[in-house]
């Protein structure tokens, strides 16, 4: 079964990142905020990608005429009031909600240097960072902000965050419970506390702790992922299927493995077509042939595995090989049996 990642707002690179942005909070105001090609104050250029689109707002006007191939004012530039933090942050949340990271993570940057004590904005640029998988700066961001602000609960669930990225159990749930203390409505930290106790094969306050993250947050479809997960190792497929199947619905982006989730769920209960379906949507046609495979083998259904892994080779018969191996194993499988192999021996696959 498969969960979904260990967090859910806001996070970007780390070491050696394939992004970097010059001039990030550095260069001078004016051109940069109506996006220019040009060379600023500091002498750096303003990178292409955050030439357009860009802040708008009392920006908009010199906007409209750069696109129009007008002259710009440059006087009329260079006395626009300064942003506030604020508006970098919500520009940042706009960018984020694109899936533009890096632009995000710059203006998180620049909300932080505009006002020190936006303590939401230095959160979410460290979550970009552990998004991103540079664990060393994110760290170094979360542990800054519970050092300097240790009663804010968003520092001490994002350093749990990373902790659990990390597998360190025990040390994650300690700042998960310390977040809680301080704001016992961090939706986000009960499901992390309900992934720590799954891991430990602790189901009953595994869902104790999901059932409170339910109730603050009734439609996150990573929650209702988890909770079916849950569900599913806790042998109530019933349940578990309702929750995955609403996890499906509350989003109009619902991650694979959730649909993956729900396919399993079906097949427990005898419902192969259903599951097929579901792992369609998680996948590709080859894939959902292989899926269905697989459960078959977990099943001791070997001759019905072998009609949907060649189903899933017909599907994709140079670009799956997965299913090419599976095939494989399963013929070897009958003819160690002693049991024919060719098409029409009994075998089925919805």
């Amino acid at each position: 079964m498969l969960r979904e990642e260990y967090w859910s707002a806001t996070a970007a690179p780390g070491k050696g990142s394939a992004w970097s942005i010059p001039c990030a909070g550095r260069c001078a105001r004016g051109a940069l905020a109506i996006g220019l090609a040009a060379v600023l104050a500091t002498g750096c250029a303003v990178p292409k990608s955050l030439q357009t689109p860009f802040e708008v707002g009392q920006y908009e006007e010199q906007l409209e005429r750069q696109r129009a191939g007008l002259e710009i004012d440059q006087a009329a530039v260079d006395h626009l009031p300064e942003m506030t933090g604020a508006e970098y942050e919500r520009l940042g949340d706009q960018y984020y909600s694109q899936g533009k990271d890096a632009l995000a993570f710059v203006k998180y940057d620049r909300a932080v240097e505009v006002e020190p004590e936006r303590l939401d904005a230095r959160y979410k640029a460290a979550m970009i960072m552990l998004k991103q998988r540079s664990m060393v700066d994110a760290r170094a961001r979360m542990e800054a902000l519970i050092a300097e602000y240790p009663d804010y609960p968003m520092g001490h669930q994002g350093l749990g965050l990373l902790l659990l990225r990390e597998r360190k159990h025990d040390q994650a749930l300690a700042e998960f419970e310390r977040a809680l203390a301080i704001e016992p409505r961090l939706w986000k930290s009960h499901e992390s506390i309900g992934v720590i106790h799954d891991a430990a094969g602790r189901r009953d306050e595994a869902l104790r702790a999901y059932e409170k993250a339910l109730a603050l947050a009734p439609d996150q479809p990573s929650l209702l992922n988890n909770l079916g997960v849950s569900l599913f190792l806790s042998g109530d497929y019933e349940r578990a299927t309702r929750v995955l199947e609403r996890a499906c619905t509350v989003s109009a982006d619902v991650a694979p493995r959730t649909y993956n989730n729900l396919g399993r769920t079906y097949a427990k209960q005898g419902r192969y077509i259903e599951a097929l379906e579901a792992f369609r949507q998680g996948g590709t046609p080859a894939s959902a042939y292989n899926n269905l495979g697989m459960i078959y083998v977990e099943e001791g259904r070997t001759r019905d595995a072998l009609a949907c892994f060649r189903e899933a080779v017909a599907a994709s018969p140079t670009h799956y090989p997965k299913a090419t191996a599976n095939l494989a194993s399963a013929e070897r499988a009958l003819r160690n049996a002693g049991q024919p192999v060719g098409a029409g021996s009994g075998e089925r696959c919805p």
